[in-house]
């Protein structure tokens, strides 16, 4: 997954903005985060990340890859875990803060009915595509949110998960998309301690 498709998806309400998350090009090309748009800048990532996670450490190794903020105002934060085989935890993460609301939502809309592009795909997999699996809420300690499990089909065979989460409070529209290795689905335990690791912020904070 790189920058084309999360922000894509979820600016179908001005179509022609500048910014996307493209799963395609991760199932393409294996890129998660890769800025294929013009951009703002790139921005500190460290100092991203402790905005983002406070005194915490990101779990399973995971370190800062790239950090920008696009033309739009949303902000990127692109995480990489170790590459070592059989490594725990998603291999990506990125932390996408938006300019709108609407834009996280978009992340969370689509079919599930999947059988019979599955079925075509199968016999001849020509075309890459993807599928929201799961719709649902996901809780972790006070808090609770919406959250879905996409399943990216390869141009070739194969295949990867990514799990999105949306992180919004009312002072920041933030999601999270995870993915994990490949033929690999998400697994629920590592989220919930990924989750656990990112500094919710307090109403008092909300202002």
């Amino acid at each position: 997954m790189d920058v084309n498709e999360a922000l894509h998806e979820s600016s179908s309400e001005s179509v022609g903005r500048t910014l996307g998350v493209s799963f395609g090009l991760l199932v393409a090309g294996g890129l998660f985060l890769g800025l294929i748009v013009t951009r703002g800048g790139s921005i500190d990532g460290e100092e991203r990340l402790r905005g983002l996670f406070g005194a915490n450490d990101p779990p399973f190794g995971l370190i800062v890859a790239e950090a920008a903020k696009l033309p739009t105002g949303d902000v990127l934060l692109q995480l990489r875990g170790p590459s070592e085989v059989g490594a725990e935890g998603p291999e990506e993460v990125v932390l996408i803060e938006y300019a709108s609301r609407a834009a996280v939502s978009n992340l969370f809309v689509g079919e599930k009915e999947v059988s019979e592009t599955m079925q075509t795909w199968s016999k001849d997999p020509s075309f890459g595509w993807k599928a929201i699996l799961e719709r649902d809420e996901i809780q972790w300690g006070v808090w609770r949110t919406n959250f879905a499990r996409v399943r990216h089909f390869a141009k070739g065979g194969g295949w990867t998960e990514s799990a999105r989460v949306d992180l919004t409070q009312p002072a920041r529209n933030l999601a999270l998309i995870a993915r994990w290795g490949e033929q690999e689905e998400i697994d629920r335990s590592e989220l919930l301690e990924l989750l656990g690791s990112i500094e919710m912020l307090e109403a008092e904070e909300e202002g």
